[in-house]
Formats: structure tokens, sequence, C-alpha cells
């Protein structure tokens, strides 16, 4: 399979990674002792290939083998340790293709529950692993090839053949990852719907914003039960906790990115009073925003 094959050294990170013509990166890393602690600001889909090692996140650890998934929304530190002849292959993509491109896979219920419901539920601090048995494994690493060939290290790179793998992956993965404890939304559900796309728009593109569901329903003209129901029906998560999610997100990425002050960095995402954005950001990531940059700091 034709990827990007390195010696991984814990920092995997950055805008340097993507290519120009389109934000998504496939690779090969052979993994030996420890691999430093790190995080990024774009998604990654990691599938171990062979070899055991342990996976350690600020939920806790978990052995690896053969058949092991690892996705990772953007800004949770995470490290491999304990490897033994670890081979990995991966999928990184910018979180943006989701919220432009790959928008309408967004309100897909097994997508949406790999992407989000997985790494968001209750202790699990933004890493979803499960264990894909042989012939899904097979499959998987059949189309992460695809995907690899199609973004292409050295040739041209043709964006919609690229994202077209893209998705092909994520729904073959999606379809054979452990279904959600509650369905994550209706089974007579659109693929995508109007409303709930304008209101992650509306979210993202101003996280700033003092929203409330009544104000977020009132830009978009309809009863805020309303918006609430079928907003958690397509996401898997009230409008609030998205933003929040959203939020925390963007502050991990601003604490690795810049050297804004961390107060600074409370405010452009909507979380102005430092003490709240402390006790809000440690809820998504373990760690406070200032143990958050000092750990990157000591990684880089």
């Amino acid at each position: 399979m034709p990827y990007q094959d390195t010696q991984f050294d814990g920092r995997l990170q950055g805008t340097g990674l993507f290519p120009a013509q389109v934000p998504v990166h496939t690779g090969r890393h052979r993994l030996t002792g420890n691999v430093p602690g790190h995080s990024h600001d774009f998604l990654e889909i990691a599938l171990v290939v062979s070899g055991r090692g342990r996976h350690l996140t600020a939920a806790g650890g978990r052995p690896l083998a053969a058949g092991d998934v690892i996705v990772l929304r953007p800004g949770p530190w995470h490290s491999y340790v304990y490897c033994t002849g670890l081979t990995v292959v991966n999928c990184c993509f910018a979180a943006e293709l989701l919220r432009a491109d790959l928008a309408w896979i967004r309100t897909e219920p097994a997508v949406n529950h790999l992407l989000w419901g997985g790494p968001s539920a209750p202790g699990n601090a933004g890493v979803y692993g499960f264990r894909l048995d042989a012939g899904h494994h097979t499959r998987c690493l059949s189309l992460l090839g695809e995907l690899a060939a199609a973004a292409g290290h050295d040739g041209p790179v043709h964006r919609i053949g690229v994202l077209g793998r893209l998705a092909v992956f994520l729904d073959a993965l999606a379809a054979a990852a452990p279904r959600a404890p509650a369905p994550t939304a209706h089974a007579d559900a659109p693929s995508a719907h109007p409303l709930v796309l304008g209101a992650v728009r509306l979210l993202e593109s101003d996280l700033a914003q003092a929203w409330t569901p009544a104000r977020l329903a009132a830009e978009l003209a309809v009863s805020t039960g309303h918006l609430t129901r079928m907003f958690t029906s397509h996401i898997g998560l009230p409008p609030m906790a998205y933003l929040a999610r959203a939020r925390a997100e963007s502050a991990a990425a601003l604490l690795r990115g810049t050297t804004q002050p961390v107060a600074r960095v409370g405010a452009a995402v909507g979380w102005p009073d430092p003490n709240y954005f402390s006790r809000r950001f440690r809820t998504h990531y373990g760690l406070s925003p200032t143990a958050y940059r000092a750990a990157g700091d000591d990684a880089g």
C-alpha cells in the first residue's frame, strides 16, 4: 500500500502535515518503545496492523494488538508505550472538512457515532477505541490503502477522488464499529436536515457568542423544543453540549498553536471567565488549559 512510511517520533502534528490540495494524510508508522505524548488539531483514525503496545490517554490506558482501532478528536493528548513491533496505519484529516465538503456526513447515524458520539461518551476524553474482527479489519485496511493511493505523496491530488474514498472508508469503519447504547438518530430520519446543519454552522461560525437554546432557535425561526429534539436526534448531543465540545476543541488548537494568554483563549471561544474556562476545558481533556499548554511545550 502506498503509505508514507515513517518511524514515528511523536511530532506528527501541525499544518505542515497536509498537502495543499486537500487536508487528508495517510501514513504507516513503526513504533518501538515509548512514543512521547502529543496532540494535534485534526482528526486521526489509527488501525493497528501488527505487534503489541499500550495506548495512553487522559481516560487511562488500553492494550493494543492487530485489529484495534483508535479514533481521536482534535485536542486530546495521547501516547504509545511498551511498543513491540507495533505497526499502525492512520488517516488524518482536517476538522473543517466536516464543516464543508463532508458536512452531510454529520447526520449519518453510524458515522456520527464513530466521529462524535463515541469519542464524546462519558469517560472517553475525546478518544474512541474498539476492535475489528478479521474480515472488517482486512476490508478497512484495503479501503485505507485505496485512500492512500488517491491522496498520493508524489503525484497530483484529485480532491473529489480523495474525499470520496475518505467517505467510503469512514462508512465502512462506522458500520463495523460497536453500536451506540441508544440510537443517535431516528431510523426514518433523512440523511441530512437543513435545520440541523444550519444550527451547526451558526454555532461553529461564532463560538464566542453567548449562545442559549432559545437564542439559537430564534435565529432559525423555530421553537426551542423542536430544535433541541431535531439536533439531538441527528447529532447525538443537545445543541449546547455540541457547542461546549466545539469550544474545547478550538481552545485546544489555540493553546497548542498560539502564544495567546490563557484568559484570551477562553474569551475567544466563548468562555470569558478564566475559572469557568478551566473547569470546562478540564472536563473534556483531563487537564487545565495551562497544564495542557505546558504538556505541549514539554513534548515539542
